[in-house]
């Protein structure tokens, strides 16, 4: 694995954890969790750069 990596840590609510079990089951169910996750990740952060995120979530 790569050294360069970093590690953070994540809360969210009951209904993303819901979400999230359905998309490892219907599409991950190979991969590690965390191959999803970065993959989720890479995804949004792309969308936010083509400007298909225009409004802002706040936290």
């Amino acid at each position: 694995m790569a050294t360069d990596m970093k590690r953070f840590t994540l809360t969210v609510t009951p209904e993303t954890v819901q979400y999230l079990d359905e998309l490892k089951q219907k599409e991950f169910y190979d991969k590690p969790y965390s191959a999803m996750y970065r993959y989720i990740i890479d995804m949004g952060i792309k969308c936010i750069q083509s400007g298909g995120g225009k409004q802002r979530r706040e936290a």
